[in-house]
């Protein structure tokens, strides 16, 4: 009976999913609040194949991925202008455009929490950040139907 059950446990562990592995040099996991950081260094192969429906990227070391991308989206005959960053106090916002849009501003925390949406009322507003503690914040310009014109990465000081 024993070597049955031996068997059987074999084949289980043989056909259970594979847990993800890195070939590499060095690497190491930690956690701090809340964070997990992986590192891998050295990996030997790299390839990356792409299906119809799916991608296989080989010898990266791939943990969940949160990617927030702070680009410049262009809306034609709008320019918009953030001052001064860093800041301790204020900060302006300055819309030149040639039409008569109207604009909101939000503005989140690192984490993606927002704080505040407002409707700008001028083409010149001034933010009050004095409540606010010393950290990264992002201040994103939207359109009157809430589309995203522009997103500043905003460093708030003492």
């Amino acid at each position: 009976m024993k070597p049955i059950v031996i068997l059987l446990m074999l084949l289980f562990a043989a056909t259970s999913s594979y847990a993800q592995q890195v070939v590499s040099s060095s690497g190491n996991s930690g956690n701090i609040t809340g964070y997990k950081v992986d590192w891998t260094l050295g990996e030997p192969v790299i390839e990356t194949i792409s299906g119809s429906n799916h991608i296989l990227t080989q010898g990266m070391h791939q943990t969940k991925l949160l990617v927030t991308a702070i680009s410049e989206m262009e809306l034609p005959g709008v320019e918009v202008k953030v001052y001064p960053n860093p800041t301790g106090r204020f900060l302006k916002i300055e819309i030149i455009q040639t039409g008569d849009e109207q604009f909101f501003y939000e503005i989140s925390d690192i984490t993606g929490r927002k704080s505040v949406l407002k409707e700008m009322h001028a083409n010149t507003e001034e933010i009050d950040m004095e409540s606010y503690v010393s950290g990264i914040y992002f201040l994103n310009v939207l359109s009157l139907n809430r589309e995203y014109v522009m997103v500043f990465k905003i460093i708030k000081n003492q």
